[in-house]
């Protein structure tokens, strides 16, 4: 059967209004949510506890994906992880009241945010024993609040353990291991580099191997000798192999002995470790290495000069991202001293409001301020303005910092560090 184009039926003018408004309010509505979104990770930068409530109630997703300066999805990224980065638990509670049956993905970025609590623990070095214990009490927080929305602490294979073995905590690590955490290699030879014997003991009684290689090839006991002779205490213990040597034939004892590490070394004859010979050209090689002579010092124009050339496209990618963002912020700039603010500050005027007149009409108001009155209109024009610069100064700060950071990550490679 064939149809002519007469044969269509084509939809009335009214149908396709309806259709067109339809897809203009699911893009008005898109908008306002990737709005709500931004301004939730914005307040979340800032520590805002209540512009992130503002955001949530506005339709923000707790989920949505985290962008970098450039606009690109930064994988696995999420308000949680941030929140986990910086440590602020108060923040972290919020966003956890607003998981419900997370689906797999949202439990991988949950997951995510677990090993991203240990990251930022130590931002600043704590004050105090007592600070360095409320510090850690807001990791256990952030951790059981995580756990119990979904993370899996079994996540990449161990991954949030052998990350919270660094950072010594051990309320953390027994909870972990509670909730049946799998102790991987990776992290008993992190707890003989970071950590302390107790947590060292409770990665061993929980099954860990006392034998435990890094992917070098390096053992777990050979790394307690150099960092941690208490963890060396209870490898030994549970039946480490004090005699395992190193893939170049390097021994714990041998280790202990040419590095003088004399408590490890008493520590390992104790255990029946054997003496050996130096691997072959080990100390050949260590002695040479020494005696080399230092290059000679080089200036800081000359400095600069070889690790441009050797890192150029990384420091020009920075560099036009330093670019772009330089008359975002002066544009922001501009339009602030046009309303009338002085850039840096966050309010528009330091008049206090002592009281209101009006007519009985509620017609004519006018406020009294210390310094003058004004009329409602006016009155409504200048909230409007102060409404305004409260915004770009937020949105000033957030580019400002991406700025900052750019410019701080340029002189490192500069410098060379």
């Amino acid at each position: 059967m064939c149809f002519s184009p007469k044969s269509l039926k084509v939809p009335p003018l009214w149908t396709k209004s309806i259709l067109a408004f339809a897809y203009l309010c699911s893009l008005f509505l898109t908008s306002l949510w990737a709005d709500a979104n931004t301004d939730l990770q914005h307040a979340l930068a800032r520590a805002d506890i209540a512009a992130m409530e503002k955001a949530i109630a506005a339709g923000a997703d707790v989920f949505a994906p985290y962008y970098d300066y450039r606009k690109e999805i930064l994988p696995n990224e999420s308000t949680f992880s941030k929140a986990a980065e910086k440590g602020n638990v108060n923040a972290m509670m919020l966003l956890l009241k607003k998981v419900h049956n997370p689906t797999k993905e949202q439990k991988a970025l949950l997951s995510f945010a677990l090993c991203r609590i240990s990251t930022r623990l130590y931002q600043r070095l704590p004050d105090s024993k007592a600070d360095e214990e409320a510090k850690q009490a807001e990791q256990l927080a952030m951790a059981k609040g995580l756990v119990g929305a979904g993370a899996d602490v079994n996540f990449r294979n161990g991954t949030p353990l052998a990350w919270h073995v660094g950072n010594k905590n051990v309320t953390t690590v027994k909870f972990l291991l509670t909730k049946k955490a799998k102790v991987t290699d990776a992290a008993v030879f992190r707890a003989a580099t970071f950590s302390s014997g107790k947590i060292m003991e409770l990665l061993l009684k929980a099954g860990g191997n006392p034998n435990a290689i890094d992917a070098d090839g390096s053992t777990a006991i050979l790394k307690a000798v150099q960092d941690d002779t208490d963890a060396l205490q209870v490898l030994i213990k549970y039946k480490a192999d004090v005699n395992r040597p190193y893939k170049n034939g390097l021994t714990p004892l041998n280790l202990a002995i040419y590095a003088k590490y004399s408590n490890a070394e008493e520590i390992l004859r104790a255990a029946g470790a054997k003496d050996a010979p130096l691997p072959e050209n080990f100390a050949k090689n260590m002695t040479a290495a020494k005696a080399a002579a230092k290059p000679a010092a080089r200036t800081k124009e000359q400095r600069h000069a070889e690790n441009y050339k050797a890192n150029k496209r990384e420091l020009d990618r920075i560099k036009a991202a330093m670019d772009r963002l330089a008359p975002k912020i002066h544009a922001i700039e501009r339009e602030m001293l046009a309303l009338g603010a002085q850039v840096g500050n966050t309010g528009y005027s330091n008049k206090a409001a002592t009281g209101m007149e009006c007519d009985r009409q509620n017609q004519n108001c006018r406020t009294t301020y210390q310094g003058g009155g004004e009329t409602g209109s006016s009155y409504v024009g200048r909230k409007d303005r102060e409404e305004r610069i409260r915004k770009l100064e937020s949105e000033r700060r957030d580019l400002v910092f991406q700025y900052d950071k750019l410019a701080r990550e340029y002189d490192q490679i500069l410098e060379g560090k």
